[in-house]
């Protein structure tokens, strides 16, 4: 191509530029008239050129070669075009822009196809971590510690009785206490005469009796304190503080939880059985899960199980635990049951959820995430990486699962593949593809 040209074709393109970028006013008449001096000039050089043509193309044709020669150097370019061609199609990305935007890379190798059925249940609360406190004797309320929604560690105080009862069984344990020392002054000194010869044996003998049944008395009146939920620490100390507090009752938490119910006022007065909290280890809960009949046979104890709540909840994983025994006259559906992890809390009993039985499985040849797999032009592609970049796929897909998908064809082992990042890629393939089609327009 001559220079002439060349100017002239720049010259062409930058005006139809500036003319749509709306600066035709400024620019138009100017580029104008320089198109016309080199479009005049173009016609003048086009007659000298195309005379210098027409006599090689008469040498060539003496020579008999022209044609071979012309053919032949077009075949040259349009392979030449096609290979650029296709190396143009990879999507080139730095190891940065993989990072920054997330794409992550995977071989492409066996798996594991899961199936699973999906069953309803609910969160509940797990019973074997939950107490129903009572006071275990009779009072009046002086003072409560707890209320609704507190955490609560083992031992803790949660109410403070004054008991007439308390006070009878704490006085006939010091009066147990207080017998069993005097008794036992008795038998030593007893002892004594009778190693010395100065008593006879029959008083020694009543006397160790006598330090035998107070120490019955005694054991009887802890096991009474013992019954009424005085710790052991608070029993001991009764017969060696001068003036104990005999009326002075409390109620202590069972267990470290939360206190999910309470049913106790200041000055109310108490029987020995009323319920007045009840405290929950809420650190696993029970899912139970509603089993029809018809996956009865499917589902057992030691399946994994996915639970989703339907809410901003993160899926959690359990395993079945129980299965009852028997199936529901009204709901025709038996019973199974995870006990599910709940360090968070985030599981609430009263939830509804649904969870997902994985029954059964299957190995297969070639498995990939679903974060891997694209619908283009309403069929499904996966991006490979090559050593020109990455490309797109099309592949047919098998057995698909919660998590991913079977390749029958389409993807090869050992393959490398883009796992998750894919949307990057898929946008930037039809930012292309809108571009082509301006361009062909």
């Amino acid at each position: 191509m001559s220079s002439t040209k060349r100017n002239y074709m720049v010259l062409a393109a930058v005006s139809a530029l500036l003319l749509c970028a709306g600066l035709e006013y400024a620019f138009g008449p100017k580029l104008h008239d320089i198109t016309l001096a080199l479009a005049a000039e173009k016609d003048h050089g086009h007659t000298s050129e195309d005379a210098h043509d027409h006599e090689e193309g008469k040498e060539h044709k003496k020579s008999g070669h022209g044609d071979h020669d012309e053919s032949g150097h077009g075949d040259e370019e349009d392979g030449h075009d096609d290979e650029s061609g296709d190396h143009e199609d990879a999507l080139q990305l730095s190891p940065e822009d993989m990072l920054e935007f997330g794409i992550t890379l995977a071989a492409a190798g066996p798996g594991l196809l899961e199936f699973h059925t999906d069953l309803p249940g609910e969160v509940r609360l797990n019973e074997d971590h939950l107490a129903h406190v009572v006071p275990n004797i009779t009072g009046v309320v002086r003072e409560v510690t707890a209320s609704l929604g507190d955490s609560v560690k083992a031992g803790d105080v949660m109410a403070v009785l004054a008991s007439r009862e308390l006070a009878e069984t704490k006085a006939a344990h010091l009066s147990a206490h207080a017998q069993l020392e005097l008794l036992e002054v008795t038998f030593q000194r007893e002892k004594q005469l009778w190693e010395d010869k100065i008593s006879a044996e029959q008083s020694y003998l009543e006397a160790r009796n006598a330090v035998a049944n107070a120490r019955i008395t005694l054991r009887v009146s802890e096991e009474r304190l013992y019954a009424l939920g005085l710790p052991a620490e608070i029993i001991h100390q009764i017969g060696k503080k001068s003036r104990p507090k005999l009326t002075h009752f409390e109620v202590r938490a069972p267990f470290e939880g939360t206190v999910i119910e309470k049913h106790i006022t200041h000055g109310e007065a108490l029987e020995a059985t009323t319920p007045i909290f009840v405290v929950a280890d809420l650190s696993t809960v029970w899912v139970d899960l509603s089993v029809y009949a018809k996956d009865l046979l499917s589902v057992r104890k030691g399946q994994k199980v996915i639970i989703s709540s339907g809410v901003a909840l993160p899926d959690a994983e359990g395993i079945i635990s129980y299965i009852g025994p028997v199936v529901g006259e009204e709901t025709r559906t038996a019973m199974a049951r995870v006990v599910l992890p709940n360090p968070d809390g985030l599981w609430k009993p009263g939830l509804f959820i649904t969870a997902s039985v994985a029954v059964d499985e299957l190995n297969v040849p070639i498995k990939v995430p679903k974060t891997a797999l694209h619908t283009i032009e309403g069929k499904t592609h996966v991006f490979v990486k090559d050593l020109d970049g990455f490309e797109v796929t099309e592949v047919k897909l098998g057995r698909v699962d919660r998590s991913g998908a079977e390749i029958l064809a389409g993807l090869e082992v050992n393959q490398k593949y883009v796992a998750t990042g894919g949307f990057y890629l898929k946008a930037e393939l039809a930012k292309e593809a809108f571009a082509g089609d301006g361009h062909g327009h």
